[in-house]
């Protein structure tokens, strides 16, 4: 459970401080051996990004 826990929060855009702090780690070097690689797997607006160089500024314009 400490796992998902931490997981869903990295994806959901948590900071890695808060995340130490709130799984107990020792120090931010734990949290990231243990995690860092989801925090590298977060890239925050990607999605839209991605969206918005194919479809331009029509994001979401049913019309387009």
């Amino acid at each position: 459970m400490r796992h998902t826990f931490a997981v869903t929060h990295i994806l959901d855009g948590c900071d890695a401080q808060w995340l130490k702090q709130q799984m107990g780690h020792s120090s931010i070097a734990v949290t990231l051996d243990v995690y860092g690689d989801w925090f590298q797997k977060r890239d925050d607006g990607q999605a839209n990004r991605g969206a918005g160089r194919l479809l331009g500024d029509k994001v979401g314009d049913k019309r387009g």
